[in-house]
């Protein structure tokens, strides 16, 4: 009776301090779903301009983004799992973001209770507490960008290996086949698995790790996870299978040289994340933080949701229901953030969006670059060049506003 009790205690003990490591890792993560003011740029438009096809025009795709410019693509994965909490919050971002720290919640707490089944109570409790506190892994749940959620897959992909070092060769499918779903997320991050799991792939069978029956379905699994890619490849050319080719056989002189330089850049970001885990034994970080942190918070003022809706608000508001145009600029040229947030939120509080028309009333929207905030002006005298100027308002956020009127 003693000993139950004794475990009972120690089980009771383990869950509350469980508790406390996830309750301290989600406070730094949930700042921007507090505030409801977190970033929402070129990218996130993409993403959600892509979900919305899949949710309101219920138009599938085999494919995700492009990788870089290599000319090939991502597994969909990532727009399918987005889509959960864009139907959710009937195409909120803000889903998004919850989402996120779902991911972070998640990658918090299963790293102890897997931790737990590889060593012991202590030190899966440490790691947990590592990952609550290290910033490079809080700052995945505050961003909507689908390499962070590689972190919660890696914490399956690494109790899946260590199982099959165990002997259970039954894992090799799961391992595989959570290997596969990375490369819906991060091509990048696949591929090194990929090619280690290819390097230490002979000690299986060497040390009678994983059957050969259990290979042959590892194999299959992993395919299971390309099939859309493999369909849109037969319906395309075999587009990814030339992008790839591409990529590693380029014939230009300088490829050796890029090849390099992309290594080299991902050393220097392991290193850089790695660092920041332990960054506080530096004294001086504390005070280039908070410098750092006041510069943040002025330059991503305007880039963030906040920002950008307020802006909307304000042209709907001045056009007092009338119809008008909208033009936007923007520093990366695409305005998908901007071509989402208007058909989700101005249209939904609006009911009505706006032409992309220089005639009538019409509003130029300016996102001002930081580094060069006068860049507006050449897209103002080279593209708008037409229309009467109303007025211009300087939002406290940093967006320029323009009324003009066209007549002609």
């Amino acid at each position: 009776m003693k000993k139950i009790s004794g475990k009972f205690r120690k089980e009771k003990n383990f869950v509350f301090l469980l508790l406390i490591i996830v309750i301290l890792g989600s406070i730094p993560r949930s700042i921007e779903i507090i505030s409801g003011n977190f970033l929402f740029g070129y990218d996130q438009g993409v993403f959600f301009q892509a979900v919305k096809e899949i949710v309101v025009n219920h138009k599938l795709t085999l494919i995700g983004t492009e990788v870089g410019g290599g000319g090939f693509f991502q597994g969909p994965g990532w727009y399918y799992l987005l889509s959960i909490p864009f139907y959710l919050w009937k195409g909120d971002p803000y889903g998004g973001m919850i989402l996120m720290l779902m991911s972070g919640i998640l990658t918090v707490a299963l790293s102890v209770i897997f931790g737990r089944k590889i060593f012991d109570a202590k030190t899966a409790l440490t790691i947990g507490f590592l990952v609550a506190i290290s910033p490079a892994i809080i700052a995945q749940s505050r961003f909507i960008w689908p390499p962070f959620i590689v972190s919660l897959l890696a914490v399956f992909f690494i109790f899946f290996l260590y199982n099959i070092f165990q002997g259970a060769g039954k894992f090799f499918i799961l391992l595989t086949f959570i290997m596969g779903l990375m490369f819906h997320f991060e091509t990048a991050t696949g591929a090194t698995l990929l090619l280690q799991l290819l390097i230490i792939s002979p000690l299986f069978f060497i040390k009678k790790m994983v059957s050969v029956r259990f290979f042959i379905l590892g194999l299959l699994s992993f395919l299971l996870t390309q099939i859309s890619l493999f369909i849109f490849d037969l319906r395309h050319d075999f587009l990814n299978v030339k992008g790839m080719i591409n990529l590693f056989m380029n014939g230009k002189e300088d490829s050796s040289i890029d090849r390099i330089n992309l290594i080299a850049n991902h050393i220097g970001v392991f290193r850089s994340n790695f660092l920041s885990s332990f960054q506080m034994t530096d004294l001086l970080w504390p005070f280039l933080l908070i410098v750092l942190v006041i510069g943040l918070i002025a330059y991503f003022r305007d880039e963030k949701i906040k920002g950008k809706i307020e802006a909307i608000d304000y042209i709907y508001k001045d056009a007092e229901g009338k119809k008008f145009g909208l033009l936007t600029f923007t520093p990366p040229v695409y305005t998908y953030a901007y071509d989402y947030l208007i058909w989700w939120y101005g249209n939904k509080n609006y009911n009505y969006i706006p032409h992309k028309e220089k005639k009538g009333i019409f509003y130029l929207l300016m996102e001002t670059d930081p580094s060069k905030p006068w860049s507006y002006e050449g897209w103002l005298e080279t593209v708008i060049k037409t229309g009467t100027i109303l007025k211009t308002k300087e939002l406290p956020s940093g967006f320029v506003v323009q009324k003009r009127i066209n007549t002609k």
